[in-house]
């Protein structure tokens, strides 16, 4: 029998799209990825299978999670085909009141590129197909920026929105920009069964369960690192691209 692993790589994904961004990949390099992930044996976790393992502190080898932020609708075109043919599941991040808009909040960074996100019609489609709705909020602000009134209402609102549109319980939330106060963090524990980060790396049973590491896709879009999940020295390739990213922008996340 296979040693189970002490950690787990939860993969971070947004737009699927040619404009080489930093929140994008091709759909070619996608499928690529996932064919390879299926022809090697690996395994995408539910989140009840997530946070199963992390109380247990540890997880079966090869396996992995999926998550997509923001709910655009290239991942209905681009990304939801190629996990039916994998049969792998995944979560999808939402903002509850950018459904069927563009990703041009507020906050929204100029060098973003600009797509379409997905309506609640095309969201429902891929619930019923066994892909999980979490909450992003419902306008992607800078959280650590409101106050706990405005805190509160974004991550719990988004919440019921969810639930009415779609008819199931977001259970999962994602923290806009990786923005993680103390106050917001509490509210996700109390109201959804895990919270996922930016901070980079393997999630592991050190992890708060409201506060999952995940592995942002933009830093392995090299084959050799995107194949060398289940090897070693990819934690050491990720520790130092976390820390310039922590130099370059005086954060973890």
């Amino acid at each position: 029998m296979n040693a189970h692993s002490p950690r787990v790589p939860i993969l971070t994904y947004h737009a699927l799209d040619e404009s080489g961004s930093v929140v994008s990949i091709s759909p070619a390099l996608f499928r690529a990825q996932m064919e390879f992930l299926r022809a090697n044996g690996w395994r995408a976790l539910s989140l009840d299978e997530l946070r199963a393992s992390h109380a247990r502190g540890a997880w079966e080898p090869r396996t992995f999670a999926l998550t997509f932020d923001d709910g655009f609708t290239n991942f209905f075109e681009h990304a939801f085909p190629v996990l039916r043919e994998c049969e792998f599941t995944a979560i999808v991040f939402v903002i509850a009141d950018w459904v069927g808009k563009t990703n041009d909040w507020q906050s929204q960074l100029a060098w973003v590129p600009r797509h379409p996100l997905m309506n609640w019609r095309e969201l429902r489609t891929i619930a019923d197909a066994g892909i999980a709705i979490g909450a992003h909020t419902l306008s992607h602000p800078h959280l650590a920026r409101l106050s706990a009134m405005d805190a509160t209402r974004e991550i719990v609102a988004c919440k019921h929105v969810i639930a009415d549109q779609i008819g199931q319980d977001a259970q999962a939330f994602a923290y806009p920009y990786g923005e993680m106060s103390r106050d917001a963090e509490a509210i996700v524990a109390q109201h959804y069964r895990a919270g996922f980060s930016t901070q980079l790396g393997f999630a592991t049973a050190q992890n708060r369960a409201s506060a999952f590491a995940r592995i942002d896709t933009y830093y392995l879009r090299q084959p050799q690192f995107f194949r060398a999940l289940a090897s070693g020295w990819l934690e050491w390739y990720l520790c130092a691209r976390r820390w310039a990213r922590q130099l370059r922008w005086g954060k973890s996340g």
